[in-house]
Order: C-alpha cells, then sequence, then structure tokens
C-alpha cells in the first residue's frame, strides 16, 4: 500500500515538495540501441500497416503543430490495479501554465483524498492544497529551484512533461490499417518523470546511474494531432531491469500493475496564466500568506 501512495505524491498535504528525490537527467534525444527481444512465431508478431517513415513524418508535423498552438491541454492519470491514484488536468499556453491534481492516498481507514492546483509563469512554480486550513488556506507557496510539488516530476517551472515529452517520443509504424494509433518509442528518463521522486528511489535503488534504454509507448493519432498517449508500467519495468535497475519484488509487482495515459483534447479557448497575487504568497520556512 506504501508503494500505492507513493504513486500518488507519496506525502500529505502538509510535506508540500520534494527537493531530494531522483532526477531523471536529460538524456540524447537519439535512438539508444538495446538487445533485441527473443523472436517469436510470426503468427505472434504485430502486423506493420505502412512504413515506418510515414509513422516518423506524421508525428513530427502533429508534434510541430501542436507545440505552436495557443493553449495545449492535457489530462494525465496514473492507475495501478484498476484503481487511479494521480488526475491531473491543465493546460499550457504561452504565458505558463496551470493545472489541477486529484490524489487518492490509501489508508486502513478509508483512502485519503487531496487536491492540489499549481501554476507556473517566467521560470517560477508555486502550489496550493485545498486542505491548507489556518495561516496556509487560500495561500500560493513558492517553490524553490529543484523543489517539486509532492514529488510529482513532471511539474516542472517552464513547461509540465506531460507535454514537452511529446517532442522525445519515437515514432516506429502505424499500429493499424486504420491508423488511427502509432507504435513509438520514449527515452526511459524521459518516461521517469511521470512517477514520482519517491517511486523513482524505490524501483531504482541508484537512481544517479543513467539508465539507457526506450520504452514503447502507444500514441492515439487522429490525423490532424495526438490524442492520447499510453505506457504500460510493466514495460517501463522491464526497459529498467534490462538497463540494469534492481527494483525490489514489491516495486515491480506495483509498477507491472500500473498504467499512465496522457490525452490531448483539443481546446481553442483563450487561458491566460498568471502569478497569483502578491499578498497570496509565501515561501518555504513561512506558515502562510495570513
Amino acid at each position: 500500500m506504501v508503494l500505492v501512495a507513493c504513486f500518488s505524491g507519496c506525502g500529505s498535504p502538509q510535506k508540500a515538495t520534494d527537493s531530494d528525490g531522483a532526477d531523471p537527467s536529460a538524456d540524447s534525444t537519439a535512438p539508444v540501441a538495446t538487445s533485441a527481444p527473443t523472436s517469436s512465431p510470426a503468427s505472434d508478431e504485430p502486423e506493420t500497416f505502412a512504413d515506418p517513415e510515414d509513422a516518423q513524418q506524421a508525428m513530427r508535423q502533429v508534434v510541430r503543430a501542436m507545440r505552436t498552438e495557443r493553449v495545449t491541454a492535457f489530462e494525465f492519470e496514473l492507475s495501478t490495479g484498476g484503481v487511479v491514484g494521480q488526475e491531473t488536468e491543465g493546460v499550457v499556453s504561452a504565458e505558463g501554465w496551470t493545472s489541477s491534481t486529484a490524489f487518492v492516498s490509501p489508508d486502513p481507514d478509508g483512502p485519503s483524498h487531496y487536491t492540489m492546483r499549481t501554476i507556473a509563469t517566467a521560470g517560477t512554480l508555486w502550489m496550493q492544497m485545498a486542505e491548507w486550513t489556518d495561516e496556509a488556506e487560500g495561500c500560493w507557496l513558492t517553490l524553490e529551484p529543484g523543489q517539486t510539488p509532492l514529488g510529482v516530476l513532471a511539474m516542472l517551472p517552464e513547461e509540465p512533461a506531460y507535454v514537452s515529452l511529446l517532442a522525445y517520443v519515437q515514432a516506429i509504424e502505424f499500429a493499424d490499417e486504420t491508423r488511427s494509433s502509432i507504435r513509438a518509442e520514449l527515452a526511459i528518463s524521459r518516461a521517469m518523470y511521470l512517477l514520482t521522486g519517491k517511486f523513482v528511489q524505490l524501483i531504482d535503488p541508484d537512481p544517479t546511474t543513467p539508465r539507457k534504454g526506450r520504452v514503447p509507448v502507444l500514441i492515439g493519432y487522429d490525423g490532424r494531432r495526438i490524442t492520447d498517449l499510453t505506457l504500460q508500467g510493466s514495460d517501463l519495468a522491464a526497459a529498467l531491469v534490462d538497463a540494469g535497475a534492481d527494483p525490489t519484488d514489491q516495486a515491480r509487482a506495483a509498477l507491472d500493475a500500473t498504467e499512465i495515459t496522457i490525452e490531448y483534447p483539443k481546446s481553442d479557448a483563450p487561458r491566460a496564466v498568471s502569478a497569483p497575487a502578491k499578498e497570496k504568497q509565501y515561501s518555504a520556512g513561512s506558515r502562510g500568506c495570513r
């Protein structure tokens, strides 16, 4: 149960930031050679319906188009064993980004629900918990460089990884004859941003060692833009083991039961992102803004 809690922030509203979690560092975007999987009977091999170059070109075009949108909306969901632990909805615009996240942490007396709001603009990230009371109620905590809200690694000051990782997805081929989905790969270090820092430490006890390798992802595609991205935790676990990581059996089981999805709904509505009012901001060490 602790492992599931670490997926959903591994903390409480009182411990709002995580600066000591593993930081999956940026890696080369070039493909990294990995050992070939054991061959299987031809009947078990996925059928290829299009020239891989077509899928790669389609991916490049739609990512380029999405990166120039006035507003890019995203909806992130992480579930383990069919139980949703984190749901994040947000938008990215030229001014910055903002999001709202619902966490569910397992508890012997029943699950605990937390709601976190974040705003990022001009390289500064603020967070607020709906459950904060007294001096912190309605206030926005200014995060220091290197800190992430509740250890959610994807929430970076410049741009959330939920959107920025699209630039690093490498298309392989269309998944079916309808060309509505693309088989693709993502570097391990990029995929790790979709977890919390605490869980990264559990599944990779030596996170300072760069893990070279790639993880399969499935991309939804409607001919004009990417509609969604799906990553299976079991694929990430296998890639980590192949890259030399040694997660505990419990951590491996939790990751094997995990599914991550990111949807990218079309949004033309203008959404200005601005910093919280000065009087509502406070820094670490202070009890609040009141």
